[in-house]
Parts: structure tokens; C-alpha cells; sequence
């Protein structure tokens, strides 16, 4: 918790940035670099720079903002504008998707894999017929629905799991990406 910088309190113009400044001073480097990520974030959805928005906003309070995270997940979960079809995990893996992601070597490829598997399966595509072309179009998909940290490098994760499992397993006739 910031310690405020006279006995009136906070100065009612402080911002986030501020915020994050004086935290840096403060806390081991890891955690403050955790804290400046998510903080950043949630200032680029809001559309602020962490510069400009004002810690005195009543709605930056802890129960505030957990209520709206709440309800903004509930609106987008239950609107019937969203196609279920392309949320995570709807479907069932063909049996071919099946038996691929069984012969991934650890859990975390089997993990990173999946999301390929589900995306193709939704859509008849086998993992055979897979290729730089059907990978471009996943990954475009998966960035458009997904608000995730270092889209690139989980990108490159996934191309490499694939890759290791079409070198060691050629009897499953992959194409490389």
C-alpha cells in the first residue's frame, strides 16, 4: 500500500503512474513488475495512460472494480451475440485430435496443442491436413478472442510443440509449420 506523502493523505491529483513510480522503490523487482503489467493493462482497456488517470476515482476501489469485472464477465458470457461455437473448448476433439494430443510428449504441449485441436476439430479440419495456411488462420482467431499477455510468444510455443511432434512422430504425417 502506498504511504501517503503528507498527513492530509494522497494529493488528490496522484495518478497510477505515480502509484507505480513510488512502488518500484518499494517492492522486489518481480513483483513490481507484475503489478506495473496488470496495472498498465487495465489503464489500456479503459483507453488512460496510467499517466493521466487519478487514483481518487471512487470506482478504482478494490470492491468496485471486482464488481465490474464480475458483471462485464457475466454480460459477455451470457450475451446471445457470441458465437458458442468458437468459445474455448465447445465440442468434443474428434477422435484424430484425440489420438494426436495423446502423443504429445508433456502436458504442457498436450495444453498448448489443444487449443489448435478444439479450433480444428469445430471445423472437420484432421491433423493431417494442417498447414502454415490453417495455422495463420487459428492464430488470427485466437488473438481476436483473446486478451492474453505475449500473444507472439505463445504463437511460436504452439508452432514449436507441433513441429517436435510432426519430427519425432512421422507416422502421424504432419506438415511442418
Amino acid at each position: 500500500m502506498i504511504k501517503p506523502t503528507s498527513s492530509l493523505g494522497p494529493r488528490t491529483r496522484d495518478t497510477v503512474g505515480d502509484a507505480l513510480r513510488e512502488l518500484k522503490e518499494c517492492l522486489p523487482r518481480k513483483r513490481f513488475m507484475h503489478l506495473a503489467y496488470r496495472a498498465e493493462w487495465v489503464c489500456k482497456l479503459i483507453g488512460v495512460s496510467p499517466a493521466k488517470l487519478p487514483l481518487d476515482i471512487p470506482e478504482l476501489r478494490r470492491k468496485s472494480l471486482g464488481k465490474l469485472v464480475w458483471a462485464f464477465c457475466y454480460v459477455v458470457e451470457n450475451s446471445p451475440l457470441v458465437d458458442r461455437e468458437c468459445s474455448n473448448r465447445s465440442g468434443e476433439l474428434s477422435l484424430k485430435w484425440r489420438e494426436l494430443l495423446a502423443k504429445a510428449q508433456t502436458a504442457h504441449a498436450r495444453g498448448s496443442l489443444s487449443r489448435l485441436a478444439y479450433y480444428c476439430s469445430r471445423r472437420q479440419i484432421s491433423p493431417a491436413d494442417v498447414d502454415a495456411q490453417t495455422f495463420a488462420a487459428f492464430v488470427a482467431y485466437w488473438r481476436s478472442t483473446r486478451l492474453m499477455q505475449s500473444p507472439s510468444f505463445h504463437d511460436r510455443i504452439m508452432a514449436h510443440f507441433w513441429n517436435e511432434l510432426a519430427t519425432c512422430r512421422p507416422d502421424l504425417e504432419l506438415k511442418a509449420l
